[in-house]
């Protein structure tokens, strides 16, 4: 058998160029590509929601007449994939009914390498109820999770809504010098009550 006639060097070289081109606009669209994802919101929420996103009816019906306590950008030591803040809140000293406490922390996560902003907020949620029996909490973000606190005396509820993570704690006293706690499941009824409320509003910017 006769062997094929040998492909000219114009060709070749023309084919050289024709894949370097194509390899070079692989690679700035793979770069593209990467870049938008490290620095896309992660999920489907691109700003922070403040503590504002707690004041609302549920945490006036817990601690009528409140006053906030903290209201603070969390450090983040740098790190710009995530930001937060937390929250507090206390009954005023003239305020009717018993004293009561509800905190509330708020973290963001976007893409970094190696993991989603998603996939983060998810492993935020495990984190902060870690060493807590948690128990599912049902139509409530994407995921949720609830726990009593028995060094501190606080009902806490977990939420992940997409790339945001919620968490709410609440306690009140059974007198007014504050000498007792609620019991657990209605610290735990608080805390749902108000995670519920702040994260339907959170939510409600959903995009």
């Amino acid at each position: 058998m006769g062997q094929a006639a040998p492909k000219s060097n114009r060709g070749c070289a023309v084919g050289a160029i024709v894949g370097a081109v194509v390899l070079v606009v692989l690679l700035i669209a793979g770069g593209i590509g990467a870049y938008v994802w490290i620095s896309g919101s992660g999920g489907d929420y691109q700003a922070t929601p403040d503590c504002t996103v707690g004041e609302n009816s549920a945490l006036e019906s817990l601690l009528p007449g409140y006053e906030q306590q903290t209201n603070q950008a969390i450090d983040t030591g740098g790190q710009e994939w995530w930001d937060g803040y937390q929250c507090s809140w206390i009954t005023s000293s003239d305020a009717s009914g018993m004293p009561a406490t509800a905190s509330m922390i708020i973290m963001r996560n976007q893409n970094r390498p190696g993991t989603t902003g998603a996939e983060e907020t998810a492993s935020d949620l495990a984190s902060q109820s870690e060493g807590f029996t948690t128990t599912p909490v049902q139509g409530l973000g994407d995921e949720a999770a609830s726990w009593y606190d028995t060094e501190y005396e606080l009902g806490c509820v977990g939420v992940r809504t997409s790339n945001i993570f919620v968490s709410t704690c609440y306690d009140a006293a059974t007198d007014y010098s504050y000498s007792s706690s609620i019991s657990e499941s209605e610290a735990v009824a608080g805390a749902e009550q108000l995670a519920r409320a702040a994260v339907a509003g959170i939510e409600a910017t959903r995009s």
